[in-house]
C-alpha cells in the first residue's frame, strides 16, 4: 500500500488530501508535464505515486488552457472564456437543436424527417425484404 492510499482502496487526492476510490483519480504519470508543473507550483510535493481527484485534474487542466491561450493570443476572447469554464465544470457548451427544431421546422421538412424515420425502421426493413423475396418468387413461377 502506497503513501497515497489509506485502507478500504481509497486513494488520496494530493491537491484536496480527500480519499476517492481508484477510478476517481489520476496518477501522476498520467498528467500532462505542464498540468504537473502548475499542480506543483500550487501545491509542492506532487511527484510519482501522488493522485489528483478529477475536479481538481479539471481545474488545472482548465488553468493550463488558459496560460496556453493567453501566451498565444494576449488576452482571452468571451468565447475562450466560456470553453474554459465548461472545460472545469464538465459542461458542454453546445445547445440542444432538438427541443426547438419542430417548432420552427417547415411542412416539407416535417415530413422528410418522418420519412426518414419510418424509412431506417426495422419495419420498412422487414417488410421491404418479404415484398422482395414475395416478387422474385412469383417471377420464378
Amino acid at each position: 500500500m502506497t503513501a497515497a492510499q489509506n485502507r478500504g482502496g481509497k486513494v488520496l487526492c494530493h491537491v484536496c488530501t480527500k480519499a476517492f476510490a481508484q477510478s476517481a483519480v489520476r496518477p501522476w504519470s498520467a498528467v500532462r508535464p505542464g498540468v504537473s508543473e502548475l499542480i506543483d507550483a500550487a501545491h509542492p510535493g506532487w511527484e510519482a505515486g501522488k493522485f489528483i481527484c478529477l475536479t481538481d485534474m479539471a481545474k488545472f487542466r482548465g488553468a493550463y488552457v488558459e496560460a496556453l491561450l493567453e501566451s498565444e493570443r494576449g488576452e482571452l476572447s468571451a468565447l475562450d472564456q466560456q470553453v474554459i469554464e465548461s472545460m472545469q465544470s464538465g459542461q458542454p457548451i453546445s445547445q440542444i437543436l432538438a427541443e426547438n427544431s419542430d417548432e420552427t421546422a417547415t411542412f416539407g421538412a416535417r415530413m422528410a424527417d418522418r420519412v426518414a424515420k419510418f424509412g431506417g425502421s426495422w419495419t420498412f426493413i422487414l417488410t421491404f425484404m418479404a415484398i422482395l423475396i414475395i416478387w422474385m418468387v412469383v417471377n420464378a413461377v
